[in-house]
């Protein structure tokens, strides 16, 4: 997968970001910046791996992805993960990365 991630600065004037508490917004930046995670916003990682490169709290991070699921952001399954709008912040990707 990709080396770096882009974070948007709009970012933190979205609303539904602004609402969150900081282990929200750093748990939701972790989802779109992992190494795990691909140009279509669909991988799979172990909720063990999230907590260990975090440090956040297991029961946190289940509540946090149940939380993003119901406000349509992420939707998780077992150990799949996908981010809905990745894609849509890499819309000037160069035509081999969009074919990805």
């Amino acid at each position: 997968m990709a080396g770096y991630r882009q974070i948007h600065t709009k970012i933190w004037k979205d609303e539904w970001f602004i609402d969150l508490e900081p282990d929200e917004k750093l748990m939701f930046i972790y989802l779109f910046s992992n190494e795990l995670g691909s140009i279509a916003g669909i991988y799979k990682i172990a909720k063990r791996v999230i907590m260990t490169e975090t440090g956040l709290d297991m029961n946190f991070i289940k509540s946090t992805l149940d939380k993003f699921q119901e406000a349509g952001k992420v939707y998780s399954e077992g150990n799949v993960i996908w981010i809905v709008n990745m894609s849509r912040y890499h819309a000037n990707a160069s035509e081999t990365t969009k074919k990805r």
